[in-house]
């Protein structure tokens, strides 16, 4: 399990840590959807393509994984990663929680740790790697932003 903690209230780079290691660090884009993460020194990128386009994790100039939203209605994603599809899907009804589902059923949570935090628990299965564990609390974290700028 990681926790993703921001480096203070008003910051948009967060700490990925597991214990009391810090494995990798996620910075929000200012005014657009994109980021970076960086992991042992390795720089990653967030981006999303113009218009209605999806979101892609990349590193050293190739696609690690991307993330599309099927429908602006939903806050719902579908994730590509090895060959493999999950979906990313709100559940939470008093504050964001995101279940990854694959194959039907449900592999892993994103969620706030509390109503009263900015830190968000990140509960999905190890063989899932850092960076891509990262893409997913990226997508989540701009998720909850989109919502507190329009209040929807």
């Amino acid at each position: 399990m990681l926790q993703a903690t921001p480096r203070n209230w008003f910051s948009r780079t967060y700490d990925l840590t597991r214990g009391d290691r810090c494995l990798a660090t996620l910075e929000l884009g200012r005014f657009r959807e994109a980021g970076s993460l960086e992991i042992d020194g390795e720089p990653y990128e967030f981006s999303r393509a113009p218009g209605w386009g999806e979101f892609v994790l990349s590193h050293g100039g190739g696609e690690v994984c991307r993330a599309k939203k099927p429908t602006v209605f939903r806050r719902r994603f579908e994730l590509t990663y090895g060959g493999e599809i999950f979906q990313l899907t709100c559940r939470g009804f008093l504050g964001p929680r995101y279940d990854l589902e694959h194959g039907g059923s449900v592999i892993g949570q994103i969620f706030r740790y509390s109503l009263f935090s900015r830190d968000v628990t990140v509960d999905l299965p190890q063989r899932l790697p850092v960076e891509v564990q990262a893409f997913l609390t990226w997508l989540v974290l701009l998720m909850m932003r989109r919502k507190k700028r329009h209040g929807a």
